[in-house]
């Protein structure tokens, strides 16, 4: 397995003691904690501007420091699945189109839904 596969295998395993949160919970979570919900006034270009992957960049930047990054995650999968666009949960859009199978199939190994009772989105 490489790294990036580990990585992500990682991160849904981590997200799966979420799996019993109601959503309205995760986003009551997000939007009282995220930082990304902080009004910020800064007009400078984020330093991901100048980067090579400046998604990934973005996501890190925007997302240092935040306490919610799972929960953040947790919720946009349940939300948007496979078709998640922007930042959350400190990765980009590519990143978590890549970890959403993942995180659906371990949640499918359990034959359990999502704390909602919504089943996860099927392929």
């Amino acid at each position: 397995m490489n790294h990036d596969v580990e990585r992500l295998q990682r991160i849904a395993e981590r997200l799966d003691r979420l799996r019993h949160v109601p959503t309205d919970v995760l986003a009551e979570i997000v939007m009282r904690d995220g930082k990304c919900m902080q009004i910020t006034t800064s007009t400078e270009l984020p330093a991901s501007a100048n980067t090579r992957d400046p998604d990934r960049q973005l996501a890190a930047d925007l997302c240092s420091g935040c306490t919610v990054q799972d929960v953040c995650l947790e919720l946009e999968f349940r939300l948007h699945g496979r078709d998640t666009i922007g930042v959350w949960g400190a990765l980009s859009d590519q990143d978590r189109r890549a970890l959403y199978p993942i995180w659906r199939d371990l949640r499918d190994d359990f034959g359990e839904v999502t704390g909602d009772g919504a089943a996860p989105d099927t392929p």
